[in-house]
């Protein structure tokens, strides 16, 4: 499994298999941060590839004030229950260290997500 951050500076290859997992109104904002900046706020997903092909990925938005917000955890069905979750939010979480962010929002409606977030030291506040 290879990491990467995909944003609006990857090759379109990487950015059409990041946008495999969304559809609808979601996959559309998601398409238009990989296409251009919005404003100054930074935004990119952690991204899990194997042999090529995304498995994963973690979106990560940090704004001018340096506060984070988490969200669009998945995982390939086909590779669930291997740590891709985990690996992505890390990436993540490691985009956030170096970006120097002060805070971070977690976003997620599913109990599964939030159990990951735990894992990797989040406290629900």
């Amino acid at each position: 499994m290879e990491l990467r951050n995909v944003t609006h500076r990857s090759p379109d290859g990487d950015k059409e298999q990041v946008l495999r997992f969304w559809s609808g109104e979601y996959a559309e904002a998601t398409r238009s941060r990989l296409e251009a900046p919005w404003g100054s706020e930074t935004y990119g997903l952690a991204a899990a590839f194997e042999a090529g092909r995304c498995i994963g990925t973690t979106s990560y938005t940090i704004s001018p004030h340096r506060v984070g917000i988490l969200s669009q955890v998945f995982t390939d069905a086909d590779h669930r229950g291997r740590g891709v979750g985990r690996a992505t939010i890390s990436a993540a979480i490691a985009t956030f260290r170096q970006q120097r962010t002060r805070a971070v929002y977690l976003a997620s409606a599913k109990e599964w997500v939030r159990a990951i977030y735990r894992s990797v030291g989040f406290e629900f506040v």
